[in-house]
C-alpha cells in the first residue's frame, strides 16, 4: 500500500509487515480471517489523520 504520508510503523493482527517511507507491505497467511484491521503510526509532522489517504495498492495471492 502506498500512502500520501510517511508511515513510521504498521500493525496488522496475524500479518508480517514492513514499512519504507510511505510504502507498507503486509503478508497474511492463507489461514487469515476477515475482517482485516490495520493500524498506522504516522510521522509527527503528518497532516491531520483525516487527510491521510491510501494512494494506491496492489496484491497477489500465492
Amino acid at each position: 500500500m502506498k500512502f500520501n504520508e510517511t508511515i513510521l510503523q504498521v500493525e496488522a493482527a496475524g500479518a508480517a509487515s514492513s514499512v519504507s517511507g510511505n510504502n507498507v507491505t503486509l503478508t497474511f497467511p492463507a489461514t487469515a480471517e476477515c475482517p482485516m484491521m490495520v493500524g498506522l503510526h504516522l510521522d509527527g509532522a503528518a497532516k491531520q489523520v483525516e487527510e491521510v489517504r491510501l494512494d494506491s495498492y496492489d496484491y497477489s495471492v500465492n
